[in-house]
C-alpha cells in the first residue's frame, strides 16, 4: 500500500499541470490515518493534511505538516481519548492543527453514498478543506468542483 501511495505521489508532482512538489493528502475514515501516517515520509512530499472522521499520533521527528480535521458529533469509531492523543503528538512535534467539529452528524457524514450523509456538513467540510490546501500549498483547489 505505501509504495503505491508514494508512486501516486510521483506522478501527481511529475504531472506536467503540477505548481508545486508539494501535495495535498486527504483522508476519510481509515484513508484518514493513512493520510496522517503518509505526511510523516519525507518522500510523500506532504505540504498539508485534510482527515475525516479519523485520529493518529504522529510518532516521529518529520517536517511539521498543517492539518485540518473533521469531526463527526456521533462518531462510535473516534474517542475523544484518541483525539486528545493526536492532538499532544501534533504539538509536540510542531504540526500546525485546526479541528472542525460538524454538529449532529455521525461518522461518515462528508460521504453521499453513506445513509449518514450531510449535505450541509460535506459542504462545509469540503470549503473548508479546499481552504486549507490552498493556504498550506497554494494553486486552485479552491475553485475545485464538489465531489458531491
Amino acid at each position: 500500500m505505501y509504495r503505491s501511495m508514494l508512486a501516486g505521489i510521483d506522478e501527481l508532482i511529475a504531472h506536467s499541470a503540477a505548481s508545486t512538489n508539494q501535495v495535498g493528502i486527504v483522508g476519510f475514515s481509515m484513508g484518514g490515518h493513512w493520510a496522517v501516517w503518509l505526511a510523516q515520509r519525507p518522500d510523500a512530499h506532504a505540504g498539508a493534511v485534510v482527515i475525516h472522521y479519523a485520529t493518529r499520533a504522529v510518532t516521529k521527528v518529520s517536517t511539521p505538516v498543517p492539518v485540518l480535521a473533521h469531526f463527526a458529533e456521533m462518531d462510535p469509531f473516534v474517542t475523544l481519548a484518541g483525539r486528545r492523543k493526536m492532538e499532544r503528538s501534533f504539538a509536540r512535534f510542531g504540526w500546525p492543527y485546526t479541528a472542525m467539529d460538524h454538529p449532529g452528524t455521525g461518522h461518515w457524514f462528508a460521504e453521499s453514498a453513506d445513509e449518514g450523509f450531510d449535505r450541509a456538513a460535506a459542504d462545509s467540510s469540503f470549503t473548508a478543506s479546499c481552504r486549507h490546501l490552498d493556504d498550506a500549498i497554494g494553486g486552485s483547489s479552491g475553485s475545485a468542483r464538489h465531489p458531491l
